[in-house]
């Protein structure tokens, strides 16, 4: 028979045992549910992406001159009708034609200031370009020409940041708003003829389409401006050949000239 003492020790034992198992649920972490799993797969090239990244755009400003060889036969132009306007005064009916021209000296080319913007598209290293310019006609500098330009180009870099540049190919001016009555008005040598035909001489089709077919050629030596070259500038000698079919047009466009541009860089 167990005595009151050992009675009380088991009843305190087994209490203390009860706690302990208690507090051991209270304090046992549980078990954290499983990660599901899925199975992985390579991601795809981005082939849309590396085609992007590998185009370079730059915008310029350009300021130069031209001379513009035109070759008009001038009496194949509504310059004509100013003649015989002229001649049909009674005190002028021995007036000839070659008269005429020399009394306006009339001229076969135009030398024009030239001022506007250009963008040069390439892609990576390939040896290629496209050029788009908006630029003041080789006839008249009060109007604007849009033409385009594919061909090849090559960089030739010397010392840290110099380099020579070489440009050639396809060139297509879409309008060029001053050639036509300005070009023939601006090829008037005498000022006062060139005045006074300039007030109303506007005929819209005066030498046919204001549009050209032509080859260019362009060599310059320029230099990078910063660590990052994103910035160029130089002066750059072209020359352009028109090979625009004479149905079309009774001019020519054939143009020599020197441009200073200044380039940047936008990706």
């Amino acid at each position: 028979m167990l005595n009151m003492f050992q009675k009380q020790l088991i009843i305190f034992s087994l209490i203390l045992f009860g706690a302990q198992i208690l507090q051991a649920q209270k304090t046992t972490t549980p078990p954290k549910t499983p990660t599901p799993t899925y199975p992985q797969y390579a991601q795809p090239p981005d082939l849309l992406g590396e085609l992007r990244e590998g185009w370079n755009l730059s915008l310029g400003m350009n300021m130069g001159a031209s001379q513009l060889y035109h070759k008009i036969d001038f009496e194949r132009t509504p310059l004509l009708d100013a003649y015989n306007f002229i001649k049909s005064a009674p005190s002028n009916s021995d007036y000839e034609w070659e008269t005429f021209v020399e009394d306006y000296n009339l001229q076969n080319s135009i030398l024009q200031p030239r001022f506007g913007f250009s963008g040069i598209l390439t892609y990576g290293e390939i040896p290629a370009f496209i050029m788009a310019d908006f630029i003041s006609s080789t006839s008249s500098f009060q109007k604007m020409s849009f033409s385009a330009m594919l061909g090849l180009n090559k960089d030739l870099l010397f010392g840290e940041s110099s380099f020579l540049s070489f440009k050639g190919g396809y060139k297509i001016v879409f309008q060029d708003a001053g050639f036509g009555s300005e070009t023939i008005v601006n090829s008037i040598g005498n000022d006062e003829g060139r005045k006074y035909l300039s007030r109303f001489f506007d005929p819209k089709t005066a030498l046919g389409s204001p549009r050209g077919d032509m080859m260019g050629m362009r060599i310059g030596m320029g230099k990078y401006l910063g660590k990052d070259r994103k910035t160029c500038m130089g002066l750059e000698a072209y020359g352009e050949l028109d090979l625009t079919n004479e149905t079309l047009r009774i001019a020519r466009m054939n143009t020599l000239g020197l441009n200073f541009y200044v380039n940047f860089v936008l990706f």
